[in-house]
């Protein structure tokens, strides 16, 4: 940052002896605006070293949990077993159960849901850094929050086009792709991904979802299915599948595969990665119009 600190002038104290001193400096009057201008700057610097630090953190977190899936299951499984006694024909089937659900993913569900949520987090929170950089770049006077729209999704695409003059990402992304994300993301952060606890056009739009993609599946709830007079056929298969058909079905918990998760990331991480890049060029850019 160089030498240009400015010079600065103490805080006065608060008053008589043994009153709590006010500490901290603030800039003279005549502090040259380059010297501002470049703490500015460093704060985005590091800002922007920091997004890319957690790319870092997350596919390392992805990478462990892939990792670490098999043994988790495994130990899972023997754990399972351990209690029932296999010579008893009802424990032996009651055993059995459980280990479809272990299978199926729903008693490991809440990891790969984590993860969901990890990739969401990251994303939000440069999509919403790189836009208070890129503000300060234009000398926009509207901040992001300023802006109304659908969620962080739709709120930053409106911010970024009319404030910013610049795309959030470029034409050929699919941005419905990153919406049905968002909604993953929303089920497990807000219903802990139980269909019983959403509203029923979140239900729909999940319930389409997991009929469209053999990565997303529903987990029936076999007890309320049960006591509710649904006809147990529906459920042979375990998870949910032709969810049309079944226009009934209102419990169930979400379960996406470890495949998703690495599809996700595979999605988004460029996404942030050239946001990333963008944003460092506009700061650049605008330090070097300074000089």
């Amino acid at each position: 940052m160089g030498s240009g600190r400015g010079r600065y002038q103490e805080r006065p104290g608060r008053g008589p002896r043994g009153a709590r001193r006010q500490t901290g400096y603030t800039f003279a009057p005549d502090v040259e605006f380059k010297a501002l201008l470049e703490i500015v700057s460093m704060k985005n610097y590091r800002l922007l070293k920091m997004l890319g630090r957690d790319v870092w953190i997350v596919s390392r977190h992805l990478e462990q949990l892939e990792l670490a899936g098999a043994e988790i299951i495994e130990k899972e499984r023997e754990l399972i077993r351990e209690p029932y006694d296999p010579n008893d024909p009802g424990q032996s089937e009651a055993c059995e159960h459980d280990l479809d659900m272990l299978d199926e993913g729903n008693v490991t569900r809440l990891l790969t849901g984590s993860a969901i949520l990890a990739i969401w987090a990251l994303y939000e929170t440069a999509v919403q850094k790189c836009a208070v950089i890129l503000q300060q770049t234009k000398k926009e006077k509207l901040k992001m929050s300023d802006i109304k729209g659908r969620g962080v999704l739709g709120t930053a695409e409106k911010y970024y086009s009319a404030v910013l003059q610049t795309p959030l990402h470029a034409a050929s992304v699919d941005m419905s792709r990153l919406r049905t994300i968002a909604t993953i993301r929303h089920v497990f952060a807000h219903a802990n991904g139980e269909l019983e606890y959403m509203k029923e056009n979140l239900q729909k739009e999940i319930l389409d979802l997991a009929d469209k993609n053999d990565q997303v599946n529903i987990f029936p709830d076999f007890q309320a299915a049960i006591t509710s007079g649904e006809d147990p056929d529906k459920y042979s298969d375990w998870v949910i599948k032709n969810l049309k058909n079944q226009p009934n079905i209102t419990t169930g918990s979400l379960v996406v595969t470890q495949e998703y998760v690495s599809a996700c990331w595979e999605f988004i991480r460029p996404l942030i990665e050239e946001l990333i890049e963008r944003t460092k060029a506009s700061y650049v850019a605008m330090d070097d119009t300074s000089e």
